[in-house]
């Protein structure tokens, strides 16, 4: 009896796969939260960085939008 170097086992059938509709996903949107330690100035960050907006009374947190990668 000789010995094979197929790594598929003997008599055994090859799964089947069912083939159904393509499924695209994509992220519309990100949140993180993190402790600092440390007071942060709100209006600072929405004056210096790139596409910031603040707009305290609608929520509380600054809202940075990324143009590059969409």
């Amino acid at each position: 009896m000789e010995a094979t170097s197929s790594s598929e086992p003997q008599g055994v059938p090859a799964p089947m796969v069912e083939e159904g509709p393509v499924i695209k996903i994509s992220i519309q949107n990100i949140v993180a939260t993190c402790n600092l330690g440390c007071r942060v100035d709100l209006d600072k960050i929405t004056q210096t960085a790139r596409n910031a907006e603040y707009n305290p009374r609608r929520f509380q947190a600054v809202i940075l939008r990324i143009r590059e990668p969409r």
